[in-house]
């Protein structure tokens, strides 16, 4: 049985697919299931998936219609025996040691997760990776992870879900939600609010790549400003009865969800449907009164009564 399965989604990443499955199979770490879940493609992806998967018999194809990203990620984790999980986005990849280095931390210091840092590969050139000294790695150890997001700690978490190793038993039940965008935050959120014990180091193992076709990249669309509320609602049923998670709700996450959107409205041409979407969401959120948050931001503050009045005056 395999001590370590990395779960891997697949959509219309032929151009990427290979070096991430390469940077896979070729970790100093061996013992490893590795379940991809093409959902859906429409390009050669799922023949690649089939070609490595006929050379490595650790490699496990389940093929799916398309239903997104959580959708594929929960198919995964379903299907996961290993007692870690990963995850890699299908356009990223790793360094040789990802799996051995967050192994050791998480055996090291006795905990349910280890997380490394990222390296954003924004101009797309090969990164050869050097060999690290497991004795030199400086890591954190968080017993109370939950306020490490967003906060600017050298040694801190981010809303993406992959540079990390995760106890099966911790996350086998908990998923995604599935047919929205932005999955990772309502998910890390909702888990690091249970306080695993989590070492975080601040190794660059995780190289994300910059995919102009990435739901990121692309244009900010009414569905993407409902999927954002989709994730705050959740979350503010998930800690109603978490003082500590409401807190970081209300002090940390929401401010910075709403600036992010409105810095995404601002960008596009088409803006009227997008600030009716947010109209609602600031209502709400003054309805539930966690808009006095703000107090400390009076020309924001403005700036969101100014776009309620206008739809909800």
């Amino acid at each position: 049985m395999s001590e370590i399965s990395i779960i891997v989604p697949v959509y219309n990443v032929e151009k990427y697919l290979a070096r991430c499955l390469e940077s896979i199979i070729n970790q100093t770490y061996q013992n490893l299931e590795i379940i991809c879940v093409n959902d859906g493609s429409t390009d050669n992806s799922l023949q690649i998936l089939n070609n490595y998967a006929a050379k490595d018999k650790r490699i496990i194809v389940i093929n799916q219609e398309n239903k997104g990203l959580s959708a594929a990620r929960n198919a995964g984790l379903k299907r996961a025996g290993g007692t870690y999980v990963s995850f890699i986005d299908s356009d990223d990849f790793v360094h040789p040691q990802f799996v051995e280095i967050l192994l050791y931390l998480i055996k090291q210091n006795q905990a349910d997760i280890s997380v490394a840092r990222i390296l954003k590969n924004k101009t797309q050139k090969n990164i050869i990776p050097e060999t690290i000294n497991k004795a030199n790695i400086h890591a954190k150890i968080e017993s109370n992870p939950l306020f490490s997001i967003l906060s600017h700690q050298r040694y801190r978490l981010r809303f993406m879900v992959c540079p990390a190793l995760y106890k099966t038993s911790l996350i086998v039940n908990h998923l995604f939600i599935e047919g929205i965008y932005f999955e990772d935050y309502p998910w890390i959120i909702s888990l690091m609010s249970q306080n695993p014990k989590t070492v975080i180091t601040n190794q660059q193992l995780y190289y994300y790549t910059y995919n102009p076709g990435s739901i990121t990249k692309t244009a900010f669309t009414v569905k993407k400003a409902n999927d954002y509320w989709t994730g705050l609602k959740y979350l503010f049923e998930y800690f109603k009865q978490n003082k500590q998670g409401l807190s970081f709700l209300k002090k940390r996450l929401m401010p910075n969800i709403f600036k992010t959107q409105l810095k995404l409205i601002e960008k596009e041409t088409k803006k009227d449907d997008l600030y009716s979407v947010l109209a609602d969401e600031l209502y709400w959120a003054k309805k539930e009164k966690l808009l006095s948050i703000w107090h400390n931001n009076w020309f924001r503050l403005r700036k969101y009564h100014k776009i309620m009045n206008n739809k909800h005056s």
